[in-house]
């Protein structure tokens, strides 16, 4: 009974925003997002040649970008909607959008709309409303073989493997899109590198156990001055390190396959003479500890879990750059909203990118980042990052105070995080600066300091 009422709602809001939908000039800008899954920053360069040569060598290359929510879901939800997870109240990988997204509004102004991967893990699979071609899990499956996809409100067992599949089905996206009445808006959300990270049979063993980085911070054995549930873990043994520099590899070259869809997909665009009025966007949900600071997980507030890769191409109205402006992917809504002629929602908190272009002297110079989890060895924190430093506040642990339950890095001389200076004497000034300044952020976006969780329903809106 629940399941039929479930979908006579759906159906009646499909109705609701077809009917809303207006005539728009097929000449507005066409819009490509793809997402990667769990993908770092530091596996672009020497792993994704064909995409930096055809996106971000000749678009925007953001250095400092950041996810304000280091976790699937949240991340996902705030890439659609601009918010942060305190304000759109997906906390978590069980908790559904109840927000408006963007992709409704472009829908509803008559863009051709498309979505082929991922969704939300909260998600059951079925069709939503606000998209014209459907192409998806349910929930947040991750097979890499032979997946169960919804394809248009039809579920089926598609056979071989789930890049190439989701190369094909963007590709008719995109040759059905193509020279039609509306511009078109395709997300396309790719399941590499996430766990288990199984590569494409031609792609298997190409990256060699030798050339997988073992940054400075790998396996931590010094963390005395990280917060309690961090500096109480062991470190990784002999089989763990092993373990975990395999699964690196098969990241890497699970990517390589993503690699050459993305640039398959430019080349398309290209060749059908619609690349110069496309803009495309790139970036992680998050990125993912494997190894870092004796960590394997996300949710916490170390680069290797909020830093990500991330740019924009758009030829019309962006010159080929590096960019080292703060960034994150609540700017992605009001980016897209702000290319394609639409108002910016007043509930949104990330800024359009455009007016970063047009006015770097007026961007943001800090950015808040917040996360809720709280199981194992993560905790809920709340950070603050800026060009230089990053501030956290992690949330007490069991046991009562924690002396190093502050954190401050100096990324320029310490960007692996190895040397907590929350409690340097020297420091203080800029720690003191740093936390008034974060609890203006939390005041701000959250009207609260606590860790108190943000209210929100579950599964009420679809």
């Amino acid at each position: 009974m629940r399941h039929i009422i479930f979908s006579i709602f759906i159906l009646v809001l499909n109705t609701g925003l077809l009917n809303a939908q207006e005539d728009l000039d097929p000449s507005k800008p066409n819009i490509v997002l793809f997402v990667t899954d769990d993908q770092r920053f530091d596996d672009l360069d020497g792993v994704m040649p064909l995409t930096i040569d055809r996106l971000f060598s000749k678009g925007a290359r953001f250095s400092k970008a950041y996810v304000t929510t280091p976790a699937c879901c949240p991340s996902r939800a705030s890439i659609l909607t601009g918010e942060y997870a305190s304000s759109h109240a997906v906390r978590g990988n069980r908790f559904q959008l109840l927000k408006t997204t963007f992709v409704e509004h472009l829908f509803n102004k008559g863009y051709r709309t498309g979505l082929v991967g991922k969704y939300l893990n909260s998600w059951d699979g079925s069709k939503r409303p606000e998209y014209d071609f459907w192409v998806s899990f349910r929930g947040g499956s991750a097979d890499f073989i032979n997946p169960v996809l919804n394809v248009q409100g039809t579920f089926a067992v598609q056979r071989g493997y789930v890049t190439d599949i989701f190369h094909s089905y963007a590709v008719d996206f995109l040759e059905s899109s193509i020279g039609g009445d509306k511009p078109f808006f395709l997300m396309l959300n790719y399941n590499a590198p996430h766990w288990p990270a199984f590569p494409h049979p031609d792609d298997i063993g190409k990256v060699q156990i030798k050339d997988i980085p073992r940054n400075p911070n790998f396996n931590e054995k010094d963390r005395k001055d990280k917060p309690r549930h961090v500096s109480r873990k062991h470190t990784l043994n002999r089989k763990q390190v092993d373990e975990v520099i395999r699964f690196r590899q098969r990241q890497r070259e699970s990517l390589y396959s993503v690699d050459r869809s993305v640039a398959g997909l430019i080349d398309l665009l290209s060749s059908r003479g619609v690349l110069d009025n496309t803009a495309i966007i790139f970036i992680s949900d998050n990125g993912v500890l494997a190894g870092d600071h004796a960590l394997t997980e996300k949710d916490v507030a170390y680069e290797a879990a909020t830093k990500v890769p991330c740019g924009i191409r758009f030829d019309k109205r962006i010159e080929p750059q590096v960019n080292s402006k703060l960034v994150a992917n609540i700017d992605i809504a009001p980016t897209i909203l702000d290319i394609a002629g639409l108002p910016i929602p007043a509930s949104v908190n990330g800024r359009s990118w455009m007016e970063l272009f047009s006015d770097p002297g007026n961007w943001r110079q800090d950015l808040l980042l917040e996360d809720f989890a709280s199981r194992g060895s993560k905790k809920p924190f709340a950070a603050v990052v800026t060009e230089q430093y990053m501030f956290v506040r992690n949330r007490l642990t069991q046991g009562g105070a924690d002396r190093n339950r502050l954190e401050l890095y100096n990324l320029h001389e310490d960007p692996f995080q190895l040397r907590n200076l929350a409690n340097v004497k020297a420091t203080y000034g800029v720690r003191q600066k740093l936390r008034e300044r974060l609890d203006e952020l939390l005041l701000t976006h959250r009207g609260s300091l606590s860790f108190k969780k943000p209210k929100g329903l579950v599964g009420q809106k679809y």
